[in-house]
């Protein structure tokens, strides 16, 4: 299962937001909170459906910009609990805690931390988005004192960058296995599944191949399989995979991935 949400839309431009020198919007309807990060945004406690104090990105997006559908993409919610996450966050961040205090860092921009604790959550928003940060904590409890991590949720935007794509024979690269596990698709689905009965090739008659093939196993033979069933899967997999920027094109060259 894919460890990040991605709703199609079309991101909402707001040039007449002014920005503060802390990196975050200039309003928000939400209360100011503590501690202000490492990195110097103020987080903001929000109003949300869930009495308990978990916020979504939907609900940060509203606060925040008017837009419930302002954030493209989201994490899952990880938990914490017993000294560790109870998931995995999206390929490309990582994230630390000592239980209290939390730090990432990111390959990609992120637009906002939403760090759970008790019966509250404080809203970390960047604006512009930014690739890491510290310091960020749940709201204080009684003690006044930062409550113990609850759980976290990350939201953010595709950055502007070259299209990009990985190629069949990436995949198809026992080494680059690994690679697949970000799309949430398994080498042992059946092409089928994806794009319908796959054509054999005058070769793949001949040498009685199976007509109901994975997809790896398509990447593994393309004599049998054709060249367009080939390239069908490594487009496939470059749409899924969260750090390929894959807009249709063939890119030769271009695939980010170790």
């Amino acid at each position: 299962m894919k460890t990040f949400k991605q709703n199609k839309i079309a991101i909402a431009l707001f040039a007449s937001i002014i920005t503060l020198g802390l990196g975050s919007p200039a309003f928000a309807q939400g209360t100011p909170s503590t501690p202000v990060s490492d990195g110097g945004v103020t987080p903001y406690i929000i109003d949300g459906a869930n009495p308990g104090g978990n916020r979504t990105c939907a609900e940060v997006g509203t606060a925040f910009f008017g837009d419930a559908d302002y954030y493209e993409f989201s994490s899952d919610r990880v938990n914490y609990e017993d000294g560790t996450f109870t998931a995995l966050f999206p390929t490309g961040l990582t994230v630390t805690t000592d239980g209290t205090k939390v730090s990432f860092d990111s390959s990609f921009g992120i637009g906002a931390a939403i760090v759970k604790g008790s019966d509250d959550a404080n809203v970390y928003v960047y604006y512009p988005q930014v690739n890491s940060d510290s310091g960020l904590a749940s709201p204080p409890n009684a003690s006044g004192k930062p409550a113990g991590l609850s759980n976290l949720t990350f939201c953010w935007n595709p950055e502007d960058q070259d299209p990009q794509w990985c190629s069949p024979g990436y995949w198809r690269q026992p080494h680059h296995l690994d690679s697949w596990v970000a799309t949430g698709i398994s080498p042992d689905e059946s092409y089928s599944d994806y794009f319908g009965a796959v054509q054999l090739t005058k070769k793949g008659k001949t040498d009685n191949a199976t007509n109901d093939p994975t997809l790896l196993q398509v990447l593994q033979s393309p004599q049998w399989y054709g060249g367009d069933a080939f390239n069908k899967v490594g487009d496939l997999l470059s749409e899924a995979h969260p750090d390929v920027n894959y807009r249709g094109a063939r890119i030769e060259d271009s695939c980010p991935l170790d």
